[in-house]
């Protein structure tokens, strides 16, 4: 009985082993058409895309054999016109050798011509150089006579005296308080007719120095006081006196003309004169 399975045992397992076998093999051939297939659809893609490419090849190649048959015909024109070109210029230049020829014929007959009047128009130059240099040694001589007659007249000018310019009369004037100096020395331009007093006005707004006087312009004029400094103001013969190149005048500042030069000196006193060494004296009547 154990024997009996252990065969049918044995036959099921060569029967399975057949079995799988046989499925294996099936499946290789399944395998293998399938892969073949496969092989036959890429050989008909590569096939078309090959066709298409040669089917764009030809047409681009059409327009391409196009061009290179114009451009053949344009090199057959442009031989021709260059031949055409080399005849024309051929005869050109014969027509040209026989201008030249007739040109220098022409310039030898011209250039005797001209040497003829060269010599005609040398004379002609000569002639005119010649009064040119006459004119020339003319102008030099008319020249010479004009620059002489500028010297002598500068000459002139030289030797005569200098013009004198008018001169406007000046004075001096000053006004000293004892030992205080209120306007220093300075000078003044006076007008004809003018007086002792008709300065000091002057001079004093012009400084802008304080000065009082009564009795008018004329012979009764007399200074009261000159920067605030009044008579009496030092003592009963203290006052303002006067001198005019070195006198004191025995009349009134208002009546006493000034001339070019003169020296006028306003000077205060605290003793009637005396500390001043003042002597009246007749000044300019």
């Amino acid at each position: 009985m154990s024997r009996n399975k252990k065969l049918l045992l044995a036959i099921i397992a060569v029967f399975a082993v057949t079995i799988g076998l046989l499925g294996f093999q099936s499946a290789l051939s399944e395998s293998d058409y399938a892969m073949n297939e496969v092989s036959k659809k890429i050989e008909k893609s590569s096939a078309v895309e090959k066709s298409i490419e040669s089917e764009e090849l030809e047409e681009t190649s059409s327009p391409s054999s196009e061009e290179a048959a114009e451009e053949l015909q344009e090199d057959d024109d442009s031989e021709k016109k260059q031949e055409e070109n080399d005849s024309a210029s051929e005869d050109h230049g014969e027509s040209n050798k026989e201008e030249h020829t007739e040109k220098k014929s022409v310039a030898s007959s011209d250039h005797e011509k001209g040497q003829v009047t060269s010599s005609t128009d040398q004379t002609a130059s000569n002639s005119n150089s010649d009064s040119v240099s006459s004119k020339e040694t003319d102008n030099r001589s008319t020249d010479k006579k004009v620059e002489k007659e500028q010297t002598s007249q500068k000459e002139k000018k030289t030797n005569k005296e200098p013009e004198t310019k008018e001169t406007v009369p000046t004075v001096t004037y000053s006004i000293v308080a004892e030992s205080d100096t209120i306007l220093a020395p300075v000078t003044v331009e006076i007008n004809e007719g003018d007086t002792v007093l008709d300065v000091l006005i002057n001079v004093t707004r012009k400084n802008k120095i304080h000065m009082s006087f009564r009795g008018g312009t004329g012979a009764n004029a007399y200074v009261e006081g000159i920067d605030n400094l009044y008579e009496f103001d030092r003592g009963q013969g203290s006052g303002w006196m006067y001198r005019v190149n070195g006198i004191f005048p025995n009349r009134g500042a208002g009546v006493v003309p000034l001339l070019d030069g003169d020296v006028i000196e306003w000077l205060y006193t605290v003793d009637l004169g005396k500390d001043l060494g003042a002597e009246l004296q007749p000044f300019r009547p």
